[in-house]
């Protein structure tokens, strides 16, 4: 499964998780940052630390979010995922 980054409109030190039932009212609260990613993704899992350091740099502006697209199918395809 390919990574996609969406920018959505919508503060944390790390990248929060969010599913089905969180993501509305995160995009609700803040503006997202948003990498849908697999479980069985290498690149997935190689860009964790990055993805965590850049929600620390945009801490007061835009939150950096994850959404494990095997599990929020219906969600990544809102999305075009």
């Amino acid at each position: 499964m390919a990574l996609l980054l969406s920018v959505v409109t919508a503060v944390t030190t790390s990248a929060t998780s969010l599913n089905a039932s969180s993501f509305d009212a995160a995009l609700a609260a803040t503006p997202l940052f948003v990498a849908f990613v697999s479980p069985h993704c290498g690149f997935c899992h190689a860009l964790k630390p990055t993805w965590d350091e850049l929600s620390e740099r945009l801490v007061g502006n835009v939150r950096a979010a994850t959404v494990d697209a095997t599990v929020e199918a219906e969600l990544a395809a809102r999305f075009g995922v």
